[in-house]
């Protein structure tokens, strides 16, 4: 009726502010979880340039969040492979292309900004948004440097001997299962028992017969060639695997290694050998008849040498009293 009046419309948004304060909070809570994670994180928008890392990818990287932002992931995320040392492709470029996650923690070599060099474990993954899109990849990764060293050093330790830095018993078999092949023959085995070890012990102490076990180690893994194998399989016993060598051959072997200790000059104890080989003509003949055959020439050999090796040993020991 041409009268003017005033509409004042209120909507209950309690509920939606609840929501929002719960979001907010998630957010807080999930930021802060990123950051404080060991593990380093970097996120990229869906161009592939960097929008977050937390503190540990900014340690990893040597990258500040605020230098690395907007920057391509590859520029920042300097990795390469570990033995040709090519850069990858951009992970985050390839996961926008074909939204699949890269295998999981596969290692690879970062290199931070400053030229540090480090192994890493790494996985990379597309997020999605409701709709199926792909909004970003979100790249997790830590440094597996220390773990990797101390696996190596296991594993070196589970196929060497710890006083001489020689292969141990257990690597010796598997390598004369795998030599133990058509191309290989003849495949020579020769066998050295050190010589008045016992005697030297009771006489200077086991820290001498330790070094007499380390220079006779030292000595024979430089008479051998780079295929040859050899071992400590024993206190006392070593055993050389010899590919592709004759009797000739293998007699020419034994005969330097003992020429060769016996020019080395004794200042407490005496340097001496016992030695005996055989050779594998073909896969008709058995390793453990070769073994065998290798064994009874050294302690044929032993026996020859024992009343010479504890008479010279006895005058170093008079001569050290």
């Amino acid at each position: 009726d041409g009268r003017r009046a005033a509409m004042c419309i209120a909507i209950d948004v309690s509920e939606q502010k609840r929501n929002e304060a719960e979001l907010f909070q998630k957010k807080i809570f999930l930021e802060t979880m990123l950051v404080s994670m060991a593990d380093g994180v970097i996120y990229t928008g869906k161009t592939g340039r960097v929008i977050f890392m937390n503190h540990a990818a900014e340690a990893l990287t040597g990258w500040t969040l605020e230098e690395a932002q907007y920057k391509s992931l590859s520029y920042v995320f300097h990795v390469t492979n570990e033995f040709t040392r090519d850069k990858r492709e951009d992970i985050a470029c390839k996961i926008l292309r074909n939204g699949k996650s890269t295998e999981a923690r596969k290692r690879m070599l970062l290199i931070s900004k400053d030229g540090i060099e480090r192994m890493i474990e790494e996985i990379a993954s597309p997020i999605y948004l409701d709709n199926k899109e792909i909004d970003g990849v979100v790249v997790v990764f830590r440094d597996c440097s220390d773990y990797i060293r101390r696996e190596n050093e296991v594993r070196y330790l589970s196929y060497h001997d710890q006083l001489t830095g020689l292969y141990n018993r257990r690597f010796y078999e598997q390598e004369l299962m795998r030599l133990d092949t058509d191309r290989n023959y003849p495949l020579a085995l020769v066998l050295a028992d050190v010589n008045g070890l016992k005697l030297t012990n009771d006489a200077f102490g086991h820290a001498e017969g330790d070094r007499l076990l380390q220079k006779l180690a030292l000595i024979m893994k430089k008479e051998c060639r780079s295929d040859d194998i050899l071992a400590r399989i024993g206190g006392d016993e070593f055993v050389v695997i010899l590919p592709r060598t004759s009797s000739k051959e293998a007699e020419k072997f034994v005969a330097r290694l003992t020429e060769t200790i016996a020019y080395e000059k004794p200042e407490k104890v005496m340097l001496s050998l016992a030695v005996g080989f055989a050779v594998k003509e073909d896969s008709s003949e058995k390793m453990e008849d070769i073994f065998r055959m290798a064994e009874d020439e050294m302690y044929r050999q032993k026996l020859f040498d024992n009343s010479r090796v504890k008479a010279r040993t006895l005058v170093l020991i008079l001569n050290s009293l």
